[in-house]
């Protein structure tokens, strides 16, 4: 599949119905798949698509994201390879709400490390970071 955007009510609307209702998609040949309009089999035709597996991602009723596997040849999917393709979107989903939080996570564990913010020089807000070292005698913490 050349590299690109591609309007996704181009290849079918009917498509975007079941994704947002949280369905998945298979086709197995765009050539003789009866559900296809014909300006719809043409657009996958032309892009190399004659097989997919689509399955979205519906979290609090939205439709998040999808993920799709295209075949360029028509292709029986088989029921193993549908459930593997189920369990990835699922778990790439789990993934980048992991890394979201990450930056936040790491926020709270910093602040609980060195503390609440006061108040320092010319008034702007700081943190004091205790040093990993133990001072030296005669020096400040």
């Amino acid at each position: 599949m050349p590299s690109g955007r591609y309007a996704a009510d181009t290849y079918g609307r009917r498509m975007m119905e079941r994704y947002r209702a949280g369905k998945r998609a298979i086709f197995r040949d765009t050539r003789t798949d009866p559900s296809f309009a014909p300006e719809e089999r043409d657009a996958h035709i032309a892009i190399q698509i004659l097989a997919a597996v689509g399955v979205p991602l519906v979290k609090e009723g939205q439709l998040v994201a999808i993920l799709a596997l295209h075949n360029r040849e028509p292709r029986n999917w088989t029921e193993e390879e549908i459930a593997l393709i189920e369990e990835t979107a699922e778990r790439t989903w789990a993934a980048v709400g992991r890394a979201r939080t990450v930056p936040a996570e790491r926020t709270n564990r910093l602040i609980s490390f060195v503390g609440p913010l006061t108040k320092g020089r010319e008034g702007h807000e700081c943190v004091r970071i205790p040093s990993p070292h133990p001072p030296r005698s005669g020096q400040q913490t």
